[in-house]
């Protein structure tokens, strides 16, 4: 009886998630199906397959759009090479240095993580402009470094407080410094959370629209996000066009997560909960 239960439970589970499966990866076939039609097959037959491989539009795409994707590598990348060393250093001192009121602090810089980010975004425009660095990428990249960097923060300080002290103690007894202990010796350890960061944080700015679309006034210096909304209307109602343009930009970005999700899991994981 109860293996029977436990199997029609199976099936169901089955079931509910093939429909998931179903409902995101169909949209994504009929987007890539769409990217290879003109204007003319797609209005005639929308649901059917492309007759051929039509790569004009994806030509014509990453004409429009191969600047914004160069901006996009380049702000995203900056972006989050910044988090990753402010994350290690910061969460390192939180977890193992003895800095008197570090409790405190740290309680503070995860009392940002309560703020909405829409409430942020007036105060870190205006500061922005007071330092001269709107219509820049650095503009982005440094907000971006720290309204990304309390998350991370939060989880490598979780990272470290798990490995034992005992390492740190032997280290210093050999004669190690703490930028030498922190190469060395923390790092190595920490490939797991560092790469949950990086994953977590690449995926978060590269799709980010609204702060890029607010500092960056000069067609020259958009990202991506902004580039594909410019495509839809420099461009009229042209789905083949505008389906190659996500196309270029998604399939890139779904590979990369299937091949680093296992990382985000580990990491995210290990440095969620305290063992």
């Amino acid at each position: 009886m109860r293996k029977n239960k436990r199997e029609s439970s199976d099936v169901i589970s089955i079931i509910i998630l093939s429909l998931f499966l179903v409902c995101t990866l169909l949209p994504l076939f009929i987007m890539v199906f769409t990217s290879f039609k003109d204007q003319n097959e797609i209005l005639m037959d929308f649901w059917g397959l492309p007759e051929r491989l039509n790569l004009d539009n994806y030509i014509t795409a990453w004409k429009d759009i191969g600047g914004y994707a160069y901006n996009s590598f380049k702000t995203t990348l900056l972006a989050v090479s910044g988090i990753v060393v402010v994350s290690v250093f910061a969460g390192y001192a939180f977890s193992k240095l003895p800095i008197k009121g570090k409790k405190p602090l740290f309680l503070v810089v995860m009392g940002f993580r309560m703020v909405p980010t829409g409430l942020l975004i007036i105060p870190m425009f205006m500061n922005v402009l007071s330092i001269g660095l709107d219509n820049n990428h650095w503009g982005v990249i440094l907000t971006n470094i720290a309204t990304g960097s309390t998350m991370a923060v939060m989880l490598t300080k979780s990272f470290f407080d798990q490995l034992p002290d005992s390492l740190f103690e032997a280290a210093k007894i050999d004669g190690a410094g703490e930028l030498k202990t922190l190469t060395n010796i923390l790092i190595p350890l920490s490939k797991p959370i560092i790469g949950t960061v990086i994953v977590f944080n690449f995926f978060t700015y590269f799709n980010q629209f609204m702060w890029p679309y607010i500092v960056l006034s000069d067609k020259a210096l958009k990202t991506i996000p902004i580039g594909l909304a410019a495509l839809a209307g420099e461009n009229g109602v042209d789905f083949g066009l505008q389906s190659a343009g996500y196309s270029i930009v998604a399939i890139p970005l779904i590979i990369l997560f299937l091949a680093t999700s296992k990382i985000y899991v580990n990491g995210i994981t290990s440095g969620a909960v305290k063992g």
